[in-house]
């Protein structure tokens, strides 16, 4: 019987931490990212700072419009709308997928990007959350070879 009783209150638990921590449909956050790239093949390692736009869209489907600047001696610049699926929910912290494809500059070279990424949200109030994203970009299309970069970024969400 106890053994129940422990199973029903954490399920409550659960149940209520994660209403809690789903945005409603509609809501939109601004991200601000940093962190480091590491190179795959065909670049170099660089620093990385941008910006997230992020749209709830419901049903656990949300799109982005991420747009980040490399610094090094050579540019790198990514302007990439994606779609993401939150899959997983801990407690408050909301863990998605996330595809997407657009615009790169590599240098002097316009690129096509691609960026396949997992990460994690971690509400710390109504209006903000930490966020960590793990990220791998890569230029199929407008460059010799296919660059490809392994990145991690890390960055803050403001909702409104």
């Amino acid at each position: 019987m106890n053994k129940f009783v422990v199973s029903l209150v954490l399920s409550c638990i659960c149940i209520v931490c994660s209403s809690l921590a789903q945005a409603d449909p509609g809501n939109y956050s601004l991200r601000v990212l940093a962190g480091p790239s590491f190179n795959i093949s065909d670049f170099e390692d660089q620093l990385k700072v941008g910006g997230e736009f992020y749209y709830d869209l419901g049903y656990n489907m949300n799109v982005t419009l991420l747009s980040l600047v490399g610094v090094n001696d050579t540019l790198r610049f990514q302007l990439l709308p994606g779609f993401s699926y939150n899959y997983l929910y801990l407690g408050p912290a909301i863990l998605h997928a996330l595809i997407g494809a657009g615009y790169g500059r590599l240098g002097s070279e316009n690129t096509f990007d691609l960026r396949f990424s997992t990460g994690i949200r971690l509400p710390l109030s109504d209006k903000l959350e930490a966020y960590s994203d793990i990220n791998y970009f890569m230029s199929p299309v407008g460059t010799p070879g296919t660059p490809q970069t392994f990145d991690w970024l890390l960055g803050a969400s403001f909702t409104f």
